[in-house]
Protein backbone atom coordinates (compact mmCIF):
# COMPACT_ATOMS: atom_id res chain seq x y z
CA UNK A 1 0.00 0.00 0.00
CA UNK A 2 0.62 3.93 -0.32
CA UNK A 3 3.93 3.36 -3.07
CA UNK A 4 5.13 0.10 -1.05
CA UNK A 5 5.30 2.18 2.33
CA UNK A 6 3.18 0.19 4.02
CA UNK A 7 2.83 -3.73 3.95
CA UNK A 8 1.75 -6.60 6.27
CA UNK A 9 0.06 -9.95 6.37
CA UNK A 10 -2.83 -11.82 8.57
CA UNK A 11 -3.06 -14.87 8.95
CA UNK A 12 -6.11 -16.70 10.70
CA UNK A 13 -5.76 -20.27 11.76
CA UNK A 14 -7.84 -23.28 14.14
CA UNK A 15 -5.54 -26.28 14.77
CA UNK A 16 -7.45 -29.13 16.49
CA UNK A 17 -5.34 -31.81 17.98
CA UNK A 18 -7.08 -35.31 18.42
CA UNK A 19 -6.79 -38.58 20.04
CA UNK A 20 -3.98 -37.04 22.48
CA UNK A 21 -2.22 -39.63 24.41
CA UNK A 22 -3.11 -38.83 28.64
CA UNK A 23 -3.13 -40.98 31.69
CA UNK A 24 -6.01 -42.72 32.63
CA UNK A 25 -6.77 -45.10 35.58
CA UNK A 26 -6.87 -49.12 34.88
CA UNK A 27 -8.79 -51.41 37.56
CA UNK A 28 -5.28 -52.52 40.37
CA UNK A 29 -6.91 -56.15 39.49
CA UNK A 30 -4.30 -55.86 36.10
CA UNK A 31 -1.52 -55.05 38.28
CA UNK A 32 -1.18 -51.46 37.23
CA UNK A 33 -2.59 -48.40 38.04
CA UNK A 34 -2.70 -46.15 35.12
CA UNK A 35 -1.84 -46.52 31.43
CA UNK A 36 -1.55 -44.08 28.47
CA UNK A 37 -4.74 -44.00 25.85
CA UNK A 38 -5.55 -41.38 23.22
CA UNK A 39 -8.51 -40.12 25.12
CA UNK A 40 -7.93 -35.95 24.73
CA UNK A 41 -8.51 -33.20 22.48
CA UNK A 42 -7.29 -29.54 22.25
CA UNK A 43 -7.19 -26.89 20.28
CA UNK A 44 -5.73 -23.49 19.36
CA UNK A 45 -7.10 -20.84 17.07
CA UNK A 46 -6.52 -16.73 16.67
CA UNK A 47 -5.47 -14.16 14.73
CA UNK A 48 -1.93 -12.53 13.65
CA UNK A 49 -1.42 -9.65 12.39
CA UNK A 50 1.66 -8.22 11.07
CA UNK A 51 2.87 -4.91 9.72
CA UNK A 52 5.94 -3.40 8.04
CA UNK A 53 6.19 0.29 6.77
CA UNK A 54 8.44 3.00 5.82
CA UNK A 55 8.10 6.15 8.36
CA UNK A 56 10.55 8.32 6.57
CA UNK A 57 13.07 8.19 3.62
CA UNK A 58 15.34 10.63 1.31
CA UNK A 59 18.87 10.62 0.27
CA UNK A 60 20.36 10.82 3.87
CA UNK A 61 17.89 9.34 5.71
CA UNK A 62 15.90 5.47 5.88
CA UNK A 63 13.67 4.89 9.07
CA UNK A 64 11.11 1.68 8.80
CA UNK A 65 8.71 0.19 11.54
CA UNK A 66 7.13 -3.26 11.96
CA UNK A 67 5.31 -5.10 14.64
CA UNK A 68 2.97 -8.21 14.80
CA UNK A 69 0.64 -9.02 17.22
CA UNK A 70 -0.62 -12.57 18.12
CA UNK A 71 -4.22 -13.50 19.72
CA UNK A 72 -4.20 -17.17 20.23
CA UNK A 73 -7.33 -19.13 22.17
CA UNK A 74 -5.53 -22.41 24.04
CA UNK A 75 -8.28 -24.86 24.94
CA UNK A 76 -8.65 -28.06 26.20
CA UNK A 77 -11.59 -29.28 24.56
CA UNK A 78 -12.44 -32.98 26.05
CA UNK A 79 -11.67 -35.61 28.26
CA UNK A 80 -12.68 -39.09 28.75
CA UNK A 81 -14.72 -39.78 32.12
CA UNK A 82 -11.66 -42.02 33.75
CA UNK A 83 -9.04 -39.07 32.72
CA UNK A 84 -7.74 -37.54 36.34
CA UNK A 85 -7.51 -33.70 35.33
CA UNK A 86 -5.30 -33.21 38.58
CA UNK A 87 -1.45 -33.17 38.16
CA UNK A 88 1.42 -31.37 39.98
CA UNK A 89 5.10 -29.83 39.07
CA UNK A 90 6.76 -31.11 42.29
CA UNK A 91 8.45 -28.50 43.17
CA UNK A 92 7.97 -28.96 47.14
CA UNK A 93 8.16 -33.04 46.78
CA UNK A 94 6.45 -35.06 48.58
CA UNK A 95 5.62 -32.14 51.16
CA UNK A 96 3.35 -30.13 48.38
CA UNK A 97 0.16 -29.39 49.12
CA UNK A 98 -1.87 -29.71 46.80
CA UNK A 99 0.11 -32.40 45.47
CA UNK A 100 -1.66 -31.34 42.17
CA UNK A 101 -1.43 -28.42 41.73
CA UNK A 102 -2.26 -27.67 38.21
CA UNK A 103 -5.64 -29.07 36.24
CA UNK A 104 -6.70 -29.58 33.19
CA UNK A 105 -10.73 -28.13 32.60
CA UNK A 106 -12.58 -28.63 29.44
CA UNK A 107 -13.49 -25.46 27.65
CA UNK A 108 -9.94 -23.59 29.18
CA UNK A 109 -6.80 -23.18 28.35
CA UNK A 110 -3.82 -25.59 29.48
CA UNK A 111 -1.53 -24.24 32.30
CA UNK A 112 -4.40 -23.31 35.06
CA UNK A 113 -2.33 -23.37 38.67
CA UNK A 114 -4.65 -25.05 41.35
CA UNK A 115 -4.29 -23.82 44.92
CA UNK A 116 -5.46 -21.11 47.85
CA UNK A 117 -6.31 -17.91 48.30
CA UNK A 118 -3.66 -15.86 50.43
CA UNK A 119 -4.95 -13.18 52.30
CA UNK A 120 -2.03 -12.05 54.37
CA UNK A 121 -1.07 -13.74 57.48
CA UNK A 122 -2.56 -14.59 60.94
CA UNK A 123 -1.63 -11.59 63.43
CA UNK A 124 -2.25 -11.63 67.35
CA UNK A 125 -5.87 -9.82 66.83
CA UNK A 126 -7.13 -12.61 65.03
CA UNK A 127 -6.56 -14.47 69.04
CA UNK A 128 -7.83 -14.63 72.42
CA UNK A 129 -4.25 -14.60 74.07
CA UNK A 130 -4.24 -16.16 77.80
CA UNK A 131 -1.97 -18.02 79.94
CA UNK A 132 0.62 -18.12 76.84
CA UNK A 133 -1.65 -19.82 74.66
CA UNK A 134 -3.40 -17.95 71.60
CA UNK A 135 -6.82 -19.03 70.25
CA UNK A 136 -8.38 -18.46 67.75
CA UNK A 137 -11.08 -15.99 68.03
CA UNK A 138 -15.12 -17.09 66.86
CA UNK A 139 -15.52 -16.78 62.78
CA UNK A 140 -11.48 -17.30 62.33
CA UNK A 141 -10.53 -20.09 60.07
CA UNK A 142 -7.83 -22.81 61.16
CA UNK A 143 -5.75 -24.47 58.45
CA UNK A 144 -5.65 -28.26 58.22
CA UNK A 145 -2.70 -30.26 59.26
CA UNK A 146 -2.29 -31.02 55.63
CA UNK A 147 -1.59 -27.24 55.11
CA UNK A 148 -0.45 -25.85 58.22
CA UNK A 149 2.60 -28.47 58.10
CA UNK A 150 5.04 -28.23 61.03
CA UNK A 151 6.56 -24.87 62.30
CA UNK A 152 9.71 -25.03 64.53
CA UNK A 153 8.77 -23.96 67.72
CA UNK A 154 5.37 -24.40 67.59
CA UNK A 155 3.76 -26.73 70.14
CA UNK A 156 0.29 -27.34 70.25
CA UNK A 157 -0.39 -26.82 74.23
CA UNK A 158 1.98 -24.60 74.77
CA UNK A 159 1.45 -22.11 72.08
CA UNK A 160 -1.82 -22.68 70.92
CA UNK A 161 -4.62 -25.24 72.01
CA UNK A 162 -3.89 -28.63 71.38
CA UNK A 163 -6.88 -29.01 68.58
CA UNK A 164 -5.45 -26.01 66.49
CA UNK A 165 -3.12 -25.23 64.11
CA UNK A 166 -2.93 -21.52 63.29
CA UNK A 167 -0.47 -19.30 65.46
CA UNK A 168 0.83 -15.80 64.94
CA UNK A 169 2.70 -15.12 61.72
CA UNK A 170 1.35 -18.46 59.66
CA UNK A 171 0.37 -17.63 56.46
CA UNK A 172 -3.67 -16.88 56.26
CA UNK A 173 -5.73 -18.50 53.28
CA UNK A 174 -9.39 -17.69 52.40
CA UNK A 175 -12.03 -19.82 53.74
CA UNK A 176 -13.95 -20.43 50.38
CA UNK A 177 -16.87 -22.84 51.43
CA UNK A 178 -16.69 -20.99 55.21
CA UNK A 179 -16.78 -24.21 56.86
CA UNK A 180 -13.93 -22.83 59.60
CA UNK A 181 -11.43 -24.79 58.20
CA UNK A 182 -8.73 -24.02 55.08
CA UNK A 183 -8.19 -27.68 53.61
CA UNK A 184 -9.09 -29.28 49.88
CA UNK A 185 -12.63 -27.51 49.87
CA UNK A 186 -11.16 -24.41 49.67
CA UNK A 187 -8.71 -25.10 46.80
CA UNK A 188 -9.35 -23.23 43.37
CA UNK A 189 -7.92 -22.07 40.32
CA UNK A 190 -5.62 -19.44 40.81
CA UNK A 191 -4.19 -18.86 37.87
CA UNK A 192 -3.59 -18.72 33.90
CA UNK A 193 -0.28 -19.08 32.30
CA UNK A 194 -1.91 -18.17 29.24
CA UNK A 195 -1.40 -14.90 27.84
CA UNK A 196 -3.68 -12.82 26.07
CA UNK A 197 -1.82 -11.71 23.59
CA UNK A 198 1.85 -11.77 22.34
CA UNK A 199 4.13 -10.18 20.01
CA UNK A 200 7.04 -7.40 19.05
CA UNK A 201 7.71 -5.02 16.86
CA UNK A 202 10.87 -3.48 15.16
CA UNK A 203 12.93 -0.01 14.61
CA UNK A 204 15.64 0.27 11.88
CA UNK A 205 16.97 3.62 11.10
CA UNK A 206 20.02 4.53 9.03
CA UNK A 207 21.76 7.95 8.62
CA UNK A 208 23.94 7.69 5.48
CA UNK A 209 26.71 5.01 6.31
CA UNK A 210 25.09 4.44 9.50
CA UNK A 211 23.00 2.01 10.62
CA UNK A 212 20.97 1.31 14.52
CA UNK A 213 18.29 -1.45 14.43
CA UNK A 214 15.82 -1.76 18.04
CA UNK A 215 14.10 -5.44 18.10
CA UNK A 216 11.31 -5.99 21.14
CA UNK A 217 9.17 -8.22 22.27
CA UNK A 218 6.33 -8.91 24.46
CA UNK A 219 3.48 -10.65 26.41
CA UNK A 220 0.58 -9.53 28.20
CA UNK A 221 -2.48 -10.69 30.44
CA UNK A 222 -0.30 -14.12 31.61
CA UNK A 223 0.19 -15.24 34.83
CA UNK A 224 3.58 -16.60 36.75
CA UNK A 225 3.47 -19.25 38.69
CA UNK A 226 6.99 -18.07 40.94
CA UNK A 227 7.66 -21.52 42.95
CA UNK A 228 11.07 -19.82 43.66
CA UNK A 229 9.35 -17.29 45.89
CA UNK A 230 7.32 -20.13 47.24
CA UNK A 231 10.36 -22.03 47.69
CA UNK A 232 11.98 -19.27 49.92
CA UNK A 233 9.71 -19.72 52.46
CA UNK A 234 9.33 -23.98 52.49
CA UNK A 235 12.35 -25.67 54.14
CA UNK A 236 13.33 -28.17 56.91
CA UNK A 237 12.76 -26.34 60.27
CA UNK A 238 16.25 -27.52 61.31
CA UNK A 239 18.77 -28.10 58.18
CA UNK A 240 16.39 -24.89 56.09
CA UNK A 241 18.09 -22.13 58.12
CA UNK A 242 21.15 -22.88 57.11
CA UNK A 243 20.02 -22.91 53.34
CA UNK A 244 20.51 -20.14 50.48
CA UNK A 245 17.26 -17.98 50.29
CA UNK A 246 15.96 -15.02 48.43
CA UNK A 247 16.33 -11.76 50.36
CA UNK A 248 12.47 -11.31 50.49
CA UNK A 249 13.06 -13.19 53.55
CA UNK A 250 14.06 -10.16 55.26
CA UNK A 251 10.69 -9.27 55.20
CA UNK A 252 8.89 -12.06 56.81
CA UNK A 253 7.34 -12.28 59.97
CA UNK A 254 9.59 -13.59 62.88
CA UNK A 255 8.70 -15.06 66.58
CA UNK A 256 12.41 -14.79 67.32
CA UNK A 257 14.58 -11.59 67.75
CA UNK A 258 18.67 -11.28 68.37
CA UNK A 259 19.26 -9.62 72.02
CA UNK A 260 22.51 -9.20 73.53
CA UNK A 261 23.94 -11.63 71.00
CA UNK A 262 21.32 -13.99 71.58
CA UNK A 263 17.87 -15.82 70.36
CA UNK A 264 15.12 -15.03 72.38
CA UNK A 265 11.32 -15.82 71.61
CA UNK A 266 8.85 -13.92 71.27
CA UNK A 267 5.77 -14.98 72.46
CA UNK A 268 3.60 -11.80 74.36
CA UNK A 269 1.08 -10.22 71.68
CA UNK A 270 3.00 -6.86 71.82
CA UNK A 271 6.20 -8.55 71.34
CA UNK A 272 5.06 -9.93 68.54
CA UNK A 273 3.67 -6.78 67.08
CA UNK A 274 6.54 -4.59 67.79
CA UNK A 275 8.81 -6.84 66.13
CA UNK A 276 6.49 -7.57 62.93
CA UNK A 277 5.63 -3.82 62.21
CA UNK A 278 6.76 -4.24 58.52
CA UNK A 279 6.14 -7.73 57.64
CA UNK A 280 4.87 -8.28 54.37
CA UNK A 281 5.53 -12.04 54.10
CA UNK A 282 4.22 -14.81 56.55
CA UNK A 283 6.41 -17.15 58.82
CA UNK A 284 8.82 -19.20 57.13
CA UNK A 285 10.32 -22.88 57.36
CA UNK A 286 6.93 -24.71 56.77
CA UNK A 287 8.02 -28.02 55.91
CA UNK A 288 5.04 -27.82 53.98
CA UNK A 289 5.25 -26.31 50.62
CA UNK A 290 1.34 -24.86 49.78
CA UNK A 291 0.72 -23.24 46.27
CA UNK A 292 -1.18 -20.27 46.68
CA UNK A 293 -1.86 -16.75 45.04
CA UNK A 294 1.23 -15.60 47.18
CA UNK A 295 2.89 -17.18 44.86
CA UNK A 296 1.03 -16.09 41.48
CA UNK A 297 2.12 -12.84 39.90
CA UNK A 298 1.18 -10.61 37.06
CA UNK A 299 3.76 -11.78 33.78
CA UNK A 300 3.15 -8.98 31.04
CA UNK A 301 6.87 -7.48 30.06
CA UNK A 302 8.08 -5.74 27.32
CA UNK A 303 11.56 -6.53 26.27
CA UNK A 304 14.44 -4.68 24.19
CA UNK A 305 15.87 -8.37 23.13
CA UNK A 306 18.36 -6.59 20.62
CA UNK A 307 19.70 -3.24 19.97
CA UNK A 308 22.50 -2.94 17.62
CA UNK A 309 24.37 -0.48 15.61
CA UNK A 310 26.65 -0.57 12.72
CA UNK A 311 28.84 1.64 10.64
CA UNK A 312 29.46 0.30 6.67
CA UNK A 313 32.99 2.01 4.66
CA UNK A 314 32.48 3.76 2.10
CA UNK A 315 32.96 1.71 -1.60
CA UNK A 316 35.17 4.71 -2.61
CA UNK A 317 37.18 3.06 0.14
CA UNK A 318 36.59 -0.43 -0.37
CA UNK A 319 37.53 -0.34 -3.66
CA UNK A 320 41.06 0.61 -3.16
CA UNK A 321 41.81 -2.82 -1.21
CA UNK A 322 39.11 -4.65 -3.44
CA UNK A 323 36.52 -5.27 -0.74
CA UNK A 324 32.98 -5.26 -2.13
CA UNK A 325 31.57 -4.09 1.24
CA UNK A 326 32.86 -3.68 4.74
CA UNK A 327 30.32 -3.36 7.95
CA UNK A 328 31.43 -3.22 11.43
CA UNK A 329 28.79 -3.27 13.95
CA UNK A 330 27.85 -4.24 17.93
CA UNK A 331 24.91 -5.62 19.39
CA UNK A 332 23.61 -6.20 23.07
CA UNK A 333 20.95 -9.07 23.90
CA UNK A 334 18.56 -8.65 26.35
CA UNK A 335 19.19 -4.92 26.95
CA UNK A 336 16.49 -4.18 29.53
CA UNK A 337 13.10 -5.36 30.73
CA UNK A 338 9.86 -3.57 32.25
CA UNK A 339 7.52 -6.04 33.78
CA UNK A 340 5.93 -5.67 37.18
CA UNK A 341 7.44 -9.44 38.08
CA UNK A 342 9.44 -10.22 40.95
CA UNK A 343 11.08 -13.05 39.84
CA UNK A 344 14.59 -12.72 37.57
CA UNK A 345 13.12 -13.32 34.80
CA UNK A 346 9.53 -13.14 33.17
CA UNK A 347 10.09 -15.54 29.99
CA UNK A 348 9.76 -18.47 31.89
CA UNK A 349 8.79 -22.24 31.17
CA UNK A 350 12.09 -23.85 30.21
CA UNK A 351 10.81 -26.75 31.26
CA UNK A 352 7.02 -27.40 30.27
CA UNK A 353 7.21 -30.54 32.00
CA UNK A 354 8.88 -30.19 35.51
CA UNK A 355 9.87 -32.78 37.87
CA UNK A 356 8.70 -35.17 34.64
CA UNK A 357 5.25 -34.37 35.33
CA UNK A 358 2.40 -35.94 33.25
CA UNK A 359 1.31 -32.85 31.74
CA UNK A 360 2.86 -29.40 30.59
CA UNK A 361 3.85 -27.20 33.70
CA UNK A 362 3.92 -23.58 31.68
CA UNK A 363 4.70 -20.38 33.49
CA UNK A 364 6.27 -22.22 36.10
CA UNK A 365 9.23 -20.44 37.45
CA UNK A 366 11.46 -22.86 39.83
CA UNK A 367 15.26 -22.68 38.94
CA UNK A 368 14.35 -21.63 34.99
CA UNK A 369 17.71 -19.90 34.37
CA UNK A 370 17.16 -16.13 33.59
CA UNK A 371 18.61 -14.81 30.25
CA UNK A 372 22.25 -13.32 29.84
CA UNK A 373 22.98 -9.67 28.51
CA UNK A 374 25.17 -10.23 26.33
CA UNK A 375 27.98 -8.00 24.27
CA UNK A 376 28.63 -8.65 20.50
CA UNK A 377 31.25 -6.97 18.15
CA UNK A 378 31.15 -8.39 14.74
CA UNK A 379 32.33 -7.61 11.05
CA UNK A 380 30.52 -8.18 7.74
CA UNK A 381 33.03 -8.78 5.01
CA UNK A 382 32.46 -9.29 1.49
CA UNK A 383 34.88 -9.63 -1.56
Amino acid sequence: MFGDKLSGTVDVYWNTTKDLLLNTTIPGITGFTNTLANIGQTSNKGIEISLLGTVYKNTDWRITAGGNINFNKNRVDKLADNVNPLYGSAWAGTAQYPASDYVLVPGRPVGLVRGLTYVGYYTPADFTYSNGLYTLKPGVADVSTAVAGVMHGLATGTDRPANQNAYPGMAKYKDLNGDGKIDDNDLSVIGNTTPKFTGGFNFNVSYRNIDLGLNFNYSVGNDIYNANKLASLYGPKEAGVYENKLAILNNAYKIYDVQNGQLVRLKTPDQLNAANTGASLPLAYSETGVTSTLGIEKGSFLRLNTATIGYTLPKSVLSKIHINSLRIYGSVYNVFTITGYSGLDPEVGVNDNANSSTYPTTGLDYGAYPRARSFIMGVNLNF
